[in-house]
């Protein structure tokens, strides 16, 4: 029985881990540019675009890296 929560205990622990580092947070605010943070961008990352005016186009299409 105590082998089985050390291995519950060991595994609960290595996915916690695994989460930690699945993807980057981006900021974007007024004045910068959300295709050039959309560009930069790897896939599970999350870009937040805060409030205010943005005069581009944005082109978001899924590719492989």
């Amino acid at each position: 029985m105590t082998r089985l929560l050390l291995a519950a205990a060991t595994l609960v622990a290595v996915l916690a881990a695994a989460g930690v580092g699945a993807g980057a947070e981006w900021d974007v605010y007024p004045g910068g540019s959300i295709q050039a943070t959309v560009n930069a961008a790897s896939p599970g990352d999350t870009i937040c675009v805060h409030e205010g005016t943005y005069v581009e186009n944005v082109d978001v299409a899924s590719r492989s890296r």
